[in-house]
């Protein structure tokens, strides 16, 4: 049951959640600009219920240049903060690689993060038709062949999906998992959250995640996205994608993708 409490005028709630995707660290991409920010956020998120997160910088080629050696150095800063400052919160290694000719061997050569070190990595593409479908399912097979579990970013964003919801089944079927943002889910009247409820009607998320880039417009906040999710779907469905998943994704276990359906053939246009 989802309870919220005030404590010192924050919202306090007793639902307990895994954050995966997110823009928490300072200085590195177009999330968090300053060290304040970055302790906010991270206060914001324990206040909320999130328990864990893996850290997710951009990883964009020639703009956010955010290896692995650059992550592993910034989260030793982040770990020290939580200590100064008692937030009791869990934070792992991670990345947002943004899709790019070279950047499978990146990965295979250890210079770019997976998730906490797993087999999972988190990938995005542009919203628009930056990619063709097949060169990004390709990107996103090779990633397969290689022996690596993508995690398609909030595709509830992207064009390609708007036109056709089954883009996500069939990555689905090729082994891939979805990542929903949870903000997708909080205003109906914007067309990634009638993507997001598509997806979520047909079984085909296995994460809600954040996105977090600053304390206020784009916080650091999963509680009204998982009251949304269990209202809607139920307890255990809620607990899976903000959660079990998670947590299986951060010890590098099997994800269960059993339930997905195919979204009912028609036409399904938005306009952004």
């Amino acid at each position: 049951m989802l309870e919220c409490v005030e404590k010192n005028n924050k919202k306090v709630t007793n639902v307990r959640s895994i954050d995966i995707h997110n823009h928490i660290i300072f200085g590195l991409d177009d999330g968090a600009k300053t060290e304040d920010e970055t302790i906010q956020m991270l206060k914001q998120a324990a206040d909320d219920g999130i328990e864990k997160i893996i850290l997710t910088p951009h990883y964009v080629e020639s703009k956010y240049e955010n290896t692995k050696d650059v992550i592993e150095k910034k989260k030793e800063a982040i770990d020290q903060l939580i200590e100064e400052h008692h937030i009791p919160i869990e934070v792992y290694y991670g990345c947002e690689i943004y899709m790019s000719d070279d950047v499978l061997d990146k990965v295979n050569e250890g210079e770019l993060m997976t998730m906490n070190g797993t087999k999972y990595v988190l990938v995005e593409t542009k919203r628009s038709r930056h990619f063709s479908k097949i060169s990004f399912d390709d990107a996103l097979y090779n990633f397969r062949v290689d022996g690596y579990y993508p995690i398609v970013a909030h595709p509830e964003r992207y064009q390609m999906v708007y036109e056709n919801p089954n883009r996500v089944y069939d990555w689905i079927e090729d082994g891939c998992y979805i990542q929903v943002n949870a903000t997708s889910l909080l205003d109906p009247k914007k067309p990634s959250f009638k993507v997001a409820k598509k997806l979520l009607d047909h079984h085909l998320v296995h994460f809600v995640a954040t996105d977090a880039h600053d304390p206020k417009y784009r916080p650091a906040v999963l509680s009204d996205a998982y009251q949304f999710v269990k209202k809607r779907y139920g307890a255990d469905y809620a607990e899976l994608l903000f959660y079990t998943n998670p947590l299986k994704l951060i010890n590098g276990e099997q994800i269960s993708t059993n339930g997905a359906k195919p979204v009912k053939k028609k036409r399904f246009f938005f306009f952004f």
